[in-house]
């Protein structure tokens, strides 16, 4: 399940990028719409709105947002990571060493899921735009 998830994640996130082709605006096109751009099948699927949020609307999504996010993180934690089960042990780990687990696999998981969180979350709290 875990190499699906990062499968999909890692093909959204090479996929993501700018606007479709617009038309090309004529001399009979009307004003109001010259400046208007077609969105991407990105910004619809990460719910990004149309117009800039309101500070009471941008304030809520955070609220919403960090309070689902940390009650998934905790539920995935306890399902998959044997949270609450054992208790946390500090340890020099290697890093990038030979002869790590995962060879520092792991750690370049975490910044990548990273970036792809931050790059979600910007298009939905309508950051940037």
């Amino acid at each position: 399940m875990t190499k699906l998830l990062l499968i999909l994640a890692l093909s959204l996130s090479l996929s993501a990028g700018g606007y479709l082709d617009t038309k090309t605006v004529s001399e009979t096109q009307p004003v109001d719409t010259m400046l208007t751009q077609e969105r991407t099948w990105y910004e619809v699927a990460m719910f990004k709105p149309e117009t800039p949020l309101t500070d009471e609307e941008l304030r809520n999504r955070v609220i919403y947002t960090n309070l689902i996010g940390a009650g998934v993180v905790t539920a995935w934690g306890i399902a998959f990571w044997d949270y609450f089960t054992i208790d946390p042990v500090v340890g020099d780990e290697g890093w990038f060493g030979e002869d790590t687990k995962y060879g520092g696999a792991d750690k370049l998981g975490h910044l990548y899921s990273t970036y792809l969180w931050s790059l979600g979350f910007s298009s939905f709290m309508n950051i940037g735009a």
